[in-house]
């Protein structure tokens, strides 16, 4: 059937953490790991690492200032533990993106590897105890 079946993860409902908006932002990210993913099969990720890096810096700043200020919004009690997870996840981004400026980062496994960590731990764990299990995403616009 194609590579189609090999990806690491499409979007599913089961992601969803009740935001309209904030499930849109995150089904960019699974676009970015297909599109790596497709690029890795292919042979071709180290042509794609600079652009990719670049997207990811832009998105997480976007990103997460969006959900920061939705935590802002609705009184979310762990905001500070969630604004530091966010500060060490574009952290790395920069990292990873000096890495390859420096010419020390030539392979797509180790930014797959920070996508499938952001997808699991970030996603999937905090943003579900953030958004679904605190009922952030009950009264939530999608501006």
């Amino acid at each position: 059937m194609g590579m189609h079946d090999t990806f690491f993860v499409e979007w599913d409902d089961s992601f969803s953490v009740g935001v309209p908006a904030i499930d849109q932002q995150h089904r960019f990210l699974i676009l970015k790991i297909r599109d790596l993913q497709e690029a890795m099969a292919a042979g071709s990720a180290g042509a794609m690492l600079a652009p990719l890096i670049h997207n990811l810096v832009t998105y997480t700043k976007f990103h997460f200032a969006y959900e920061e200020r939705l935590y802002a919004e609705r009184g979310y009690q762990d905001i500070d533990d969630h604004k530091e997870f966010h500060s060490e996840m574009a952290q790395q981004v920069i990292e990873m993106g000096d890495a390859l400026k420096n010419d020390k980062l030539h392979a797509g496994a180790p930014v797959m590897a920070f996508l499938k960590h952001w997808l699991v731990d970030h996603i999937l764990g905090k943003d579900m105890v953030a958004f679904g299990k605190k009922g952030l995403g009950d009264d939530a616009d999608e501006g």
